[in-house]
């Protein structure tokens, strides 16, 4: 593509011809090299005198092609490129035609069967695996149920047998040149990385060639003798693929193909090879069978060969940064496998920390909960082990770190044996978030009758007071006492930035006592509370701002008022606390007011970011507010870096 900007290409080039001409000129590429491959294929069938080809390339080049290039582009090349093919090899229109369905609907098939789970880059073993199953059953499979069913048309019926070498032709072209045409498509390089590689890649291709001779020339061959040879064929690319991986394989593997047609050539007699192929009657001992699962075994080793190098690489990347180690913990003791991270926390590198020396480098406050989430990990009480803590550092200073750990195997009485896990530092985040704390709890403690208990509520609620006293409704004394206990409870936790569920669900119930008093029949509520979750602590405010939050955008805009319903649970597996909000209306703005929008904020940095709040509409209409905090959430940092 060129690297021209719009203003550059001047009147005679649009933007759009820019991205269009190379996927025109790839077009043609894939025209002709359908017709190139579907000769190549017939003529290898052809010197090996059997009824198919023991390889037919052109669908895998079809697949690629629709994957990189789209259905648009790739459809009339696929399609205009097997009929020509086809046409020139056979010189039968309706075989032609017939071949020219099968192949460009395989590979559209396959194509899109294959894009909805896996990455055109084949960066990982799943998405060559995809790119596989999608090929071998869709596309091959497809290709070989319409030449099946429609061989009749032709000539006479294929027989299932032969029906089966068709299959696995197309699927060893899948295969091979599928994935070496999604390499050439995405313009990425086939060679070894280094000159040493390229060097040995020659050896390997010279033994290859070897190897295809002594196939096509030897008189003694047998079935158990071809076997043989095409078994070290498929060692040297199980070799290929170990040393370097799935591109440089798959250029192998085009090359292993390329050699036979033209040993072919050069030894024209063929007698032994021929002679196999035709008079083989076990299904098994010839080549089809043998050759797909070689050729899909070596992709698949060096797909996985090269998920091994990029994860290995991504965490030589982690154990050479300074706020982040890898370490392992067994029976023995501790190993810590970063450099930079050690040094900066006073320890030895590969060298067996004992629990003892380990737990004498915690805070002692944060020690017992650290040791108690280890035993849970190492019993199998609970899943992987995520704990924050103060751990000295080599300068003597307290710092807070983060550790994630999940066991690796286990001993026969199902207890961990060795488990694995990282640590960083984050004293910079603790104190950043202490930061962020103290500019909102200062800017709260302004707001908090504002962003609250509004002004349009107290106003509301003493004009209510008003009318009662007027009508000389004994309500108006309760509301007024109400009113009271709600202020007073307010503005005693002005300085909390939490406090306990129990005093939290009081405000609740006092507020919605006094909107009861105001709306009458039109406002009903409910509050469900577990009461094992009365002691948790909450951020101050919370369910009271999203309870007016519903009274305000929902209740308060319905001539019919409606019905709030606030309900309390401990999740059994995580022991986080789910607290839902759900109200008869529709939604006030966007994120809900300042209110919400303020809770959201308190929420997350009152839980390090672990806490969530989220706001959905809901059919009624109606409007659920759930908020899902932590369990155990460390709500107060530490405001120096030192502890003493």
């Amino acid at each position: 593509m060129s690297s021209k900007s719009a203003g550059e290409l001047g009147d005679r080039e649009s933007p759009r011809a820019v991205v269009v001409r190379p996927r025109l000129l790839q077009a043609f590429a894939v025209f002709g090299g359908m017709i190139l491959l579907i000769q190549l294929g017939g003529w290898f069938g052809r010197i090996c005198q059997t009824d198919v080809s023991p390889i037919m390339p052109s669908l895998g080049l079809g697949v690629a092609a629709v994957v990189i290039l789209g259905v648009g582009y790739a459809f009339p090349a696929i399609a205009f490129g097997a009929f020509i093919g086809t046409l020139l090899l056979t010189g039968s229109t309706l075989g032609a035609a017939l071949d020219a369905l099968a192949q460009s609907g395989g590979a559209v098939l396959a194509a899109r069967l294959f894009l909805r789970t896996g990455d055109p880059s084949l960066s990982r073993l799943r998405d060559f695996f995809h790119f596989a199953l999608t090929g071998v059953l869709g596309g091959a499979g497809f290709c070989t149920l319409l030449l099946f069913v429609a061989s009749p048309l032709e000539s006479e019926s294929l027989s299932m047998i032969h029906a089966v070498e068709t299959w696995l032709a197309l699927s060893l072209g899948v295969l091979i040149f599928g994935t070496f045409s999604l390499f050439v498509f995405r313009r990425q390089d086939l060679r070894p990385p280094k000159l040493r590689g390229a060097y040995e890649m020659l050896l390997y291709s010279t033994l290859l060639a070897w190897l295809v001779y002594l196939l096509l020339t030897d008189p003694s061959l047998d079935e158990h003798g071809l076997l043989f040879l095409l078994a070290g064929c498929f060692l040297l690319g199980l070799l290929v693929a170990i040393r370097f991986g799935l591109r440089p394989l798959s250029l192998f593997i085009v090359i292993f193909v390329f050699f036979l047609p033209t040993f072919l050539v050069v030894y024209p007699d063929r007698a032994s090879l021929a002679a196999v192929i035709r008079h083989s009657e076990a299904f098994v001992t010839t080549p089809g069978l043998p050759a797909f699962l070689g050729v899909l075994g070596c992709l698949l080793v060096a797909a996985f060969r090269d998920e091994l190098v990029a994860l290995q690489m991504k965490l030589d990347l982690a154990m050479a940064s300074a706020e982040m180690c890898v370490w392992e913990w067994s029976p023995l003791g501790w190993n810590f496998h970063t450099q930079g991270w050690c040094e900066s926390f006073g320890l030895k590198p590969e060298h067996t920390v004992s629990d003892s020396t380990l737990m004498g480098s915690i805070y002692p406050d944060d020690r017992k909960g650290f040791e108690t989430r280890m035993d849970d990990l190492r019993t199998g009480a609970c899943g992987p082990l995520e704990y924050t803590y103060r751990f000295r550092d080599g300068g003597g200073d307290w710092r807070w770190v983060q550790s994630r750990a999940q066991m690796l195997r286990k001993t026969a009485d199902d207890d961990v044996s060795v488990a694995a896990g990282i640590t960083r530092d984050v004293t910079q985040e603790r104190i950043a978030i202490q930061a962020r704390i103290a500019a909102i709890e200062n800017e709260a403690e302004l707001k908090m009758l504002r962003s609250q208990l509004n002004p349009h509520f107290l106003f509301n609620s003493l004009n209510s007071v008003r009318v009662l006293i007027g009508r000389d409704d004994p309500q108006a004394r309760t509301m007024i006492t109400a009113l009271a206990n709600l202020l007073r409870d307010v503005l005693s936790m002005r300085g909390d930035m939490t406090h306990e569920l129990s005093r939290e669900v009081t405000i609740v119930e006092t507020y919605l006592s006094i909107e009861g008093i105001r709306y009458g029949e039109r406002l009903a509520y409910e509050i469900d509370v577990d009461p094992a979750a009365s002691h948790r602590k909450v951020p101050g405010m919370m369910i009271q701002t999203l309870v007016e939050n519903s009274v305000k955008h929902g209740i308060s805009q319905r001539e019919q008022g409606g019905r709030i319903f606030v309900r309390v649970r401990i999740d059994p597996v995580d022991a986080s606390l789910h607290i839902s909000v759900l109200n008869d209306g529709s939604l006030g703005g966007p994120s809900g007011g300042f209110g919400i929008e303020n809770t959201r904020r308190r929420i997350s940095l009152a839980t390090s970011g672990q806490g969530t709040l989220s706001l959905i509409e809901l059919p009624g209409p109606r409007v659920e507010a759930t908020v899902v905090l932590p369990a155990d959430p460390q709500t107060a940092p530490p405001r120096t870096h030192s502890v003493t």
